[in-house]
């Protein structure tokens, strides 16, 4: 989480794939599912918030048993 905006869990790197979670708890960790963790830029690109910076840089991680 940066500068009090929330982040979301997809089911695949893509911004029109279906949102599993979305995480605000500024205090909130969330493991990646490789040790160490490894990006992926291959999902297409993504604004974090209007106005916000933007990238590319998808992670694998595990949330709620998924």
């Amino acid at each position: 989480m940066t500068d009090g905006h929330s982040f979301k869990i997809r089911s695949s790197a893509s911004t029109s794939s279906t949102v599993l979670y979305s995480i605000t708890d500024s205090g909130t960790k969330v493991p990646c599912t490789t040790t160490p963790c490894t990006r992926d830029n291959s999902g297409g690109s993504y604004t974090c918030w209007s106005g916000g910076p933007s990238g590319n840089d998808w992670v694998k991680v595990s949330w709620g048993g998924k």
